[in-house]
């Protein structure tokens, strides 16, 4: 059985995935966060057989949710063409005066602080697994690894396919559109829920959730290392950061005790962003460290003052920069141009070795 959550609280889809898993193990669970990646979802992937849809959304990342974001979702999916539409759909509710018209057809269960709404949740799994719908010896049982972005699986699978082609099959690689760290924090959790099995073993089959070394990405991995997860479940998966380590670069910063926020992006090499910075793809983030330096005088000196204090060159400075969400397909678009793959993707090797061998598909 194929199912969507489409929620953004870690707490709620726990909950909601532990009570899938007990009436129907083999279930096969994904996420979205919003109504535009639940929609991209829906359109791009085989038919669910059941979406859970929060009625409290947000349109797109970043956004404030809707009060009747979920109908809106609903309401969409049967308004537009080329979607596949779920087998069976439910709403639900933290606010009971919320419930409202959903829908004509489907129902909202109110989920209540006494749990009330876990026995009417649990009927409707009953009565979804006794019918027949998908194979569910149809998805392969291979270590998965978890990307914040639709880029970022182009870059690991280029990465692959250049230094490790033989192991390209030998792993499943999700993502969505803007995914973002929750949405990897919420894919983790559900798969150590689960116990995957190695086929023909009895040891846990792995997953790696890789994020950034942002804000986000230290967030979502609290979010995770906070959940209330069995031994069992912890020896599921493994979360990841992109390093400074990775690139020369990135690692004289920190050397230097500037721990800047990297992004996957960071790991090109200083070329490659210099010609984004030129076409106006890359914007300042939001903060410049992970890790406040102890010595910084935030008061009388910017954060680019103190970086350029300790000796940071100002070419260099581009990697205080982040490419704009809206340019991301562009400077994909641009790498992908590139000639000599093996040097632009060089950064990535170190990376991209550990993951297989974490996930023991190398030694």
């Amino acid at each position: 059985m194929r199912i969507l959550i489409v929620d953004d609280n870690i707490d709620k889809i726990t909950e909601l995935s532990e009570l899938i898993y007990e009436k129907i193990p083999t279930a096969y669970i994904e996420t979205s966060e919003t109504i535009t990646n639940a929609m991209f979802s829906f359109k791009d992937n085989a038919c669910y057989n059941l979406a859970v849809i929060d009625l409290f959304l947000p349109l797109r990342p970043n956004e404030t949710p809707l009060k009747d974001g979920g109908k809106i979702l609903v309401d969409d999916l049967y308004r537009k063409s080329g979607l596949n539409i779920p087998n069976y759909i439910i709403g639900f509710t933290q606010n009971n005066e919320d419930i409202g018209d959903f829908s004509s057809i489907w129902n909202v269960i109110y989920f209540d602080s006494l749990g009330k709404w876990k026995k009417i949740f649990n009927d409707l799994l009953h009565h979804i697994s006794t019918t027949k719908f998908i194979d569910l010896n149809s998805f392969e049982n291979l270590p998965a690894l978890y990307l914040e972005g639709l880029t970022d699986v182009s870059y690991i699978t280029s990465t692959i396919e250049i230094f490790f082609g033989e192991c390209l099959n030998m792993i499943n690689i999700h993502s969505q559109k803007n995914a973002g760290a929750n949405w990897v924090a919420n894919q983790i959790t559900i798969w150590a829920l689960k116990l995957h099995k190695e086929a023909n073993s009895e040891e846990y089959l792995k997953a790696i959730g890789l994020l950034d070394s942002d804000d986000a990405g230290n967030k979502a991995k609290r979010d995770i290392e906070n959940k209330n997860l069995t031994d069992n479940q912890k020896k599921c998966f493994n979360i990841l950061q992109i390093q400074p380590s990775y690139n020369s670069k990135i690692l004289n910063f920190y050397q230097k005790k500037c721990k800047i926020e990297i992004e996957i992006e960071s790991l090109f090499s200083i070329d490659i962003l210099q010609h984004a910075e030129k076409k106006g793809w890359l914007d300042f983030r939001t903060q410049s460290f992970i890790e406040n330096p102890a010595d910084w005088a935030q008061h009388s000196q910017t954060s680019i003052q103190y970086i350029t204090n300790k000796g940071i060159i100002e070419d260099d400075l581009v990697y205080l920069k982040k490419v704009k969400r809206e340019h991301k397909q562009d400077f994909l678009s641009y790498v992908n141009s590139l000639d000599n793959k093996k040097e632009v993707f060089s950064n990535f090797k170190p990376l991209v070795e550990n993951i297989l061998k974490v996930l023991k598909v190398i030694d």
